[in-house]
C-alpha cells in the first residue's frame, strides 16, 4: 500500500514538475550585466611622459577639451579622454579639488590659492584663506573654524558667505542652490544669490546632526541622514520657508561618520549610505528599497541613457562596483582590491581607478 501512495506522490510532483515547466520554460532569463575590459593606463606612466612633454613648459597651462573627464587618484588629479589619452596630469603634495571645469591644489594653512580653468591656460587667485571646494563649474571656500563658508566667483572674487555657530558637518551644491548641515542638527538651505530659503532642524533623535545631505538639480528637494540615537532619512520639499518634510523613516542601524547622499540625475530618485547598506526612495511615491552592502557607499553615477546606476562601495581595502536597473535592481558586480579608488562614468562607458592604473570598460547587456 505504502509503494502505491509512494508512486501516486512521485507522478503528482512530475505532474507539477512539467505544468511549471510549460509556464516557465518560454519565458527570457533575465539579462545580466557584463562588464568588458577596453583599456588600461598606468597614469604614473603617463605623469612621467607628461613631465618631459612639458619640461620647459609651465605644467598649469594646459588645457583640456570637453570630453575629458576629471580624475583624482592617490596623489595625482588630472584629465583622461575615453580614449585613454591624458591630457593634463599634476601631482598635489596635500589637498586638492577637481571638477570638469576647475583644479586646484593646496595646503593645511591654505591662503591665496590659485585656481586653474580646465579647458583654458586661465586662472584666477582666491586670496582669502581657507580651503577650497569645487562643484562643476562652481567654487567655494571653507574658512578656517569649520562653521563658515563662502561662494567665489570665477575671478576669485567673493560673492556671498555664510556664518553659522556650529562646524559644518556635511555640504552639497547644484545648480539650483547650496546646502549645509551643521553638528547642532541645523539644516539650511541657501539659492544661488546665498539668500538663506530655510532652516530646519529635523528632529527626531536624542542627539541632532546633519551626517550626509544633497539636492535634487531642479531644487524641489533636499535629503539627508540626521541623528543619533535613533537615525533617520528624511526627505524634504522645498517651498520657501514653508518647506517641509514629505517622508522619513527611522534607520535599523546608524553611521557615526559623514554619510553619502545622492539624487540621480531626474531628481526623483535619492540614494543614501547607512550601516549594513544602500537605501534608495522614490520621491514621487514616497518609498523606499533597501539593499545590502558591504562597507560604505563612495559614489554613485548613472549612463546618459539613465537606465543604470553604478555604486562604488569600500570595505577597507575591498572595492565593490554594484550595477543597478531601475535604481534598485542589481543587474551584476565585480570587486577589486586597492589602497585608493574612484569611478565615473561617460556616455555608456565605466572608469574605474585603482591605485595607479585607470581602466575603461564597456557595459554590455547579456
Amino acid at each position: 500500500m505504502k509503494i502505491k501512495e509512494n508512486v501516486l506522490l512521485f507522478g503528482f510532483a512530475g505532474l507539477v514538475f512539467f505544468i511549471a515547466y510549460l509556464l516557465f520554460a518560454g519565458l527570457p532569463l533575465e539579462e545580466e550585466i557584463q562588464f568588458i575590459p577596453k583599456w588600461t593606463i598606468d597614469i604614473q606612466d603617463k605623469y612621467v611622459s607628461f613631465i618631459h612633454e612639458k619640461e620647459k613648459e609651465d605644467l598649469t597651462s594646459s588645457s583640456v577639451s570637453d570630453a575629458a573627464l576629471p580624475f583624482k587618484l592617490a596623489q595625482y588629479l588630472g584629465y583622461i579622454t575615453p580614449s585613454g589619452d591624458v591630457p593634463f596630469i599634476f601631482t598635489f603634495p596635500e589637498r586638492a579639488s577637481i571638477s570638469e571645469s576647475f583644479w586646484t591644489s593646496y595646503t593645511s594653512s591654505a591662503s591665496g590659492t590659485p585656481v586653474y580653468s580646465a579647458s583654458s591656460a586661465s586662472s584666477f587667485t582666491i586670496e582669502d584663506s581657507g580651503f577650497p571646494h569645487i562643484v562643476d563649474n562652481t567654487v567655494y571656500l571653507f574658512y578656517p573654524g569649520g562653521n563658515s563658508f563662502g561662494r567665489y566667483s570665477t575671478e576669485g572674487k567673493k560673492l556671498w558667505s555664510a556664518d553659522h555657530w556650529s562646524p559644518i558637518t556635511s555640504f552639497a551644491s547644484s545648480s539650483a542652490g547650496t546646502a549645509c548641515g551643521y553638528a547642532d542638527g541645523d539644516l539650511r538651505f541657501f539659492n544661488t544669490n546665498g539668500e538663506l530659503v530655510f532652516s530646519m532642524y529635523p528632529g527626531g533623535s536624542s542627539f541632532e546632526v546633519i551626517l550626509g545631505v544633497d539636492i535634487s538639480s531642479d531644487g524641489s528637494y533636499i535629503a539627508a541622514v540626521c541623528g543619533l540615537e535613533k537615525q533617520r532619512f528624511v526627505l524634504i520639499q522645498i517651498n520657501g520657508k514653508n518647506s517641509k518634510i514629505v517622508y522619513h523613516a527611522y534607520l535599523d542601524s546608524q553611521k557615526r561618520e559623514q554619510t553619502y547622499v545622492h539624487f540621480n540625475k531626474a531628481g526623483n530618485r535619492v540614494f543614501f549610505d547607512y550601516d549594513g547598506g544602500l537605501g534608495v526612495v522614490d520621491c514621487g511615491q514616497n518609498t523606499m528599497k533597501k539593499i545590502p552592502v558591504k562597507g560604505s557607499v563612495c559614489s554613485i553615477s548613472e549612463l546618459e541613457s539613465g537606465t543604470l546606476s553604478f555604486v562604488l562601495c569600500q570595505d577597507k581595502q575591498t572595492w565593490t562596483v554594484l550595477a543597478l536597473e531601475s535604481f534598485s535592481n542589481l543587474m551584476g558586480s565585480f570587486s577589486f582590491t586597492a589602497d585608493n579608488a574612484f569611478m565615473s562614468v561617460s556616455g555608456n562607458d565605466l572608469f574605474i581607478g585603482k591605485d595607479s592604473t585607470i581602466s575603461k570598460m564597456e557595459i554590455v547587456k547579456k
